[in-house]
């Protein structure tokens, strides 16, 4: 089994990629950053790839037997470039883009968002939905 950035197919059927490091015994694999790739069909018609992170938590690191991996194969090119991609924008934050592939400015729809909140509040002041 081989280390380094990966595909993995895993047991459960998900089909994770990481950097994988492998204890002395081959008995665990760490995954460190484990992504998994959807494809967004948008409405014009397109596609993009879409990375998220397999566990939502704080933690980027997960310690996994290694019997649970199918699979272990090389990803392509492009696929090892998304996913270092991927893994820089997750870390930076700066992951959000409109339709037109510009980055969106995160504080100002978060001021909109509240203003909104606001405006509804004012009317169901006592409204628990």
């Amino acid at each position: 089994m081989e280390s380094g950035i990966r595909l993995l197919k895993l047991i459960t059927g998900e089909t994770v990629m990481a950097d994988v490091e492998l204890d002395k015994l081959k008995k665990y694999a760490t995954l460190k950053q484990p992504l998994i790739f959807s494809i967004l069909n948008k409405t014009d018609g397109s596609v993009s790839m879409v990375a998220t992170k397999w566990v939502e938590s704080m933690f980027t690191t997960h310690k996994i037997k290694t019997y649970h991996i199918v699979a272990n194969v090389a990803p392509s090119e492009s696929m090892h470039q998304l996913y270092a991609e991927s893994v820089e924008d997750l870390e930076s934050g700066t992951f959000d883009y409109d339709d037109d592939g510009d980055i969106l400015d995160k504080e100002n729809d978060w001021d909109e968002l509240v203003d909104y909140m606001d405006e509804l509040g004012e009317d169901e002041m006592s409204t628990i939905h």
